[in-house]
């Protein structure tokens, strides 16, 4: 992919990448992740990305939420394809 498109980035420009988004940074790389899952991005790429992007700390955080906006993401795309198909949507009572 690196030689289809040319672009080469270094860990250094990818910090200062996400430092320059400030607070939006974290946002745009979980509806980033989000994406890049759906369409078969493994998730341990996406949370080593995210901790090479914001520290160890901010990066687990961000994985965290990456990965549980993916579930429910694929969960909602399941039911939406599946139809009546999927039944109820809780067992309870």
């Amino acid at each position: 992919m690196v030689r289809l498109t040319g672009l080469s980035p270094s860990a250094k420009r990818l910090e200062h990448w996400a430092d320059g988004l400030g607070v939006f940074g974290p946002i745009i790389f979980i509806a980033a992740g989000v994406a890049l899952n759906c369409v078969f991005v493994p998730i341990p790429v996406l949370a080593g990305a995210a901790g090479l992007v914001f520290g160890t700390a901010e990066g687990t955080a961000v994985g965290v939420v990456v990965v549980a906006c993916s579930a429910t993401v694929h969960l909602l795309i399941g039911r939406h394809l599946a139809g009546a198909a999927s039944g109820p949507s809780s067992t309870c009572g």
